[in-house]
């Protein structure tokens, strides 16, 4: 079980650049950073031969300078390991790639100085044992949540969806694990007119399904050119 938070990006770190990318493959921002090959306090060699790729997600934040000036930094979460200096870890079960991001590269991936334009923080994982989960879910998140992420832990890395990785919001954790007694904020934000699970995903598959026949219909009444 990974926290999630907000929207999902893709840090590509490689020659010297740090360039994030949309989920969908659109370039966002290109920056530089102290992950390997990212340009921040590496010698010439190493930003030319070292590539990295993450999982994160983006919490967006903003800084105040001395003269009371805003400077807006990215604050990145990461949730998997693709890639670090010159090794993939595509093939590698999602236990494994969680040993290898929070026991081996954590310390690195974290550093940071103040001017930096951009940092990251290792998301920690957790145990889906019933036990683990009553202690975790049963405090306060100490961040913004959004939902989390449930992996099965032989799932190797794959982009787009993948039925060995579930999501559940915050507020639907209840009815998936009755025997768990959730920390009130994780209900905080329940909407209205939620009924299920099942009910949430119709509505959000018509609101889809309704977008796209829109476009469609769009695209059949317009005029050549």
């Amino acid at each position: 079980m990974v926290i999630h938070i907000r929207n999902i990006f893709f840090p590509y770190i490689i020659q010297g650049f740090t360039e994030l990318y949309s989920r969908t493959g659109r370039l966002l921002s290109r920056t530089k950073s102290r992950l390997p090959g990212g340009g921040l306090g590496q010698s010439e060699h190493h930003n030319s031969s070292y590539c990295t790729m993450l999982d994160c997600v983006l919490c967006p934040s903003s800084e105040s300078g001395q003269d009371n000036s805003s400077k807006e930094v990215l604050d990145l979460r990461v949730l998997d390991l693709i890639r670090f200096r010159t090794t993939s870890y595509t093939m590698l079960p999602f236990k494994e790639r969680c040993e290898w991001l929070e026991n081996y590269w954590r310390e690195q991936i974290e550093a940071n100085h103040p001017q930096d334009p951009i940092r990251f923080e290792v998301l920690r994982s957790h145990s889906c044992e019933l036990e683990t989960m009553k202690s975790v879910l049963s405090e306060q998140p100490k961040f913004p949540l959004d939902g989390l992420l449930f992996y099965h832990l032989d799932v190797m890395y794959e982009p787009g969806p993948t039925p060995l990785v579930g999501w559940l919001k915050p507020y639907m954790i209840p009815e998936w694990f009755p025997q768990i007694e959730v920390h009130e904020s994780y209900l905080r934000d329940t909407p209205m007119e939620y009924t299920n699970y099942l009910n949430e995903i119709r509505q959000q598959e018509t609101g889809k399904r309704n977008s796209f026949e829109r476009l469609s219909s769009t695209a059949m009444m317009s005029p050549r050119s």
